[in-house]
């Protein structure tokens, strides 16, 4: 009578409902309920079951992958948005609220400082507006972002607006 084992078989074949058969004098057969089987085609079948759940695999985390990039690049945008025009608000409307004189009469030199820290700041709004616009395109697109053309196209701004 053969000695059945579970030891040797790989998963996928225990699933099957198969086992291996060994004697004292021939080689372990596969069997299914006591009976031999074909090892070659059963073989060949797991095989091609793995390499159909590893491209599953591969296809869902590509989409993970997919769907992590798309939730970073809308968090992003808003992010840079948010961050860069806030402050910058702030210091442009304080500015223009100097210079109308709502906290007093301002002297020639305080004047002249106030003006310039104004067009600086309009400077810098156009420049946020512009890294936003760049970045907006550069995140809608499909393709991952290359650093050095982002760098590009941010400093042919900086020469358009400068």
């Amino acid at each position: 009578m053969p000695v059945t084992s579970h030891a040797v078989l790989p998963v996928g074949l225990l699933a099957a409902g198969l086992t291996v058969a060994t004697s004292g004098q021939t080689s372990p057969a596969l069997v299914r309920a006591g009976r031999p089987t074909d090892c070659h085609g059963l073989v060949s079948r797991v095989a091609s079951r793995r390499r159909a759940v590893k491209r599953r695999q591969a296809a869902r985390e590509q989409a993970l992958l997919r769907s992590r990039r798309a939730s970073a690049r809308a968090e992003l945008l808003p992010l840079i948005d948010h961050e860069l025009r806030t402050p910058l608000t702030a210091v442009v409307g304080y500015t223009e609220m100097l210079l109308s004189g709502d906290a007093g009469e301002l002297n020639g030199e305080q004047e002249r400082m106030l003006a310039s820290v104004e067009a600086g700041g309009a400077r810098l709004v156009e420049l946020v507006e512009a890294v936003v616009q760049v970045a907006q395109e550069c995140l809608s697109s499909e393709q991952d972002l290359d650093v050095a053309d982002v760098v590009q196209r941010l400093g042919d701004l900086e020469a358009h607006l400068g």
